[in-house]
């Protein structure tokens, strides 16, 4: 998101989106195989189904926040400009940038918490 953020001119440039919307569904990929192996590593078989559609709920509910934030950030102008969907990508990229931080500050909670800190 953040190359797209930095790129994105008014003239088209499809390699460079490529690459960014790339990089995107990459990231993307990478992160959800891990979530999903990390909430279900330590979950007993009888309850697999409810933590996995637990983390597949939060996902969905992620993917409609995200969408929801584009479109009032891209909502705001009639003539929708590049600088909108620039800022559309950079309130996108924010979000991203927040949950990692939230991420990587439970995962340093649960660690102090069991003494492995």
């Amino acid at each position: 998101m953040i190359v797209l953020v930095f790129t994105l001119r008014a003239e088209r440039n499809l390699p460079l989106w490529f690459v960014g919307v790339s990089l995107a569904g990459i990231g993307s990929g990478l992160s959800w195989g891990g979530v999903f192996a990390l909430v279900l590593r330590n979950v007993e078989a009888a309850r697999l189904s409810l933590a996995s559609s637990i983390v597949q709920t939060t996902q969905r509910i992620g993917n409609a926040l995200g969408v929801a934030t584009a479109v009032t950030v891209l909502g705001r102008s009639v003539t929708h400009s590049v600088d909108d969907y620039r800022r559309a990508v950079a309130a996108l990229a924010v979000a991203s940038a927040i949950a990692v931080c939230c991420n990587l500050w439970l995962a340093a909670q649960r660690q102090s918490r069991s003494g492995l800190g």
